[in-house]
């Protein structure tokens, strides 16, 4: 999976961006840590939650592209683990999200959260 490049109006709030990019989804919350990634708690249609996590930067030379972001689900594996408490404790089990290597990878990436977080 690659970047996602847009414009992002500097003014606008990390969760109405994004509310506006997923416009398909419901975004309950979003947080941002110190390295500008963004952890999102999306509604899933059955009323479960699970956590996205979008890489950002900011782009300086170019105006109309001005913002790039990668996303992908806590089952992917996903490296950035500080996902703010106010997401992580929306997140429904992952045992109502996924099986298999999905559920596995999805215990990691909390155990991880749990880990590098002192809420």
């Amino acid at each position: 999976m690659g970047w996602t490049g847009t414009y992002r109006d500097p003014k606008m709030s990390t969760l109405d961006f994004f509310r506006r990019e997923f416009s398909e989804t419901v975004i309950l919350d979003a947080g941002e840590d110190e390295d500008g990634t963004v952890y999102l708690a999306r509604q899933r249609p059955g009323g479960e939650v699970h956590c996205i996590i979008c890489i950002t930067e900011w782009e300086t030379n170019d105006r109309y592209f001005n913002f790039n972001y990668k996303d992908m689900f806590e089952c992917e594996g996903p490296f950035a683990a500080k996902c703010p408490e106010n997401v992580f404790e929306l997140l429904s089990s992952p045992e109502k999200l996924y099986t298999g290597m999905m559920l596995e990878r999805s215990r990691k990436w909390r155990e991880d959260v749990k880990q590098q977080n002192l809420w």
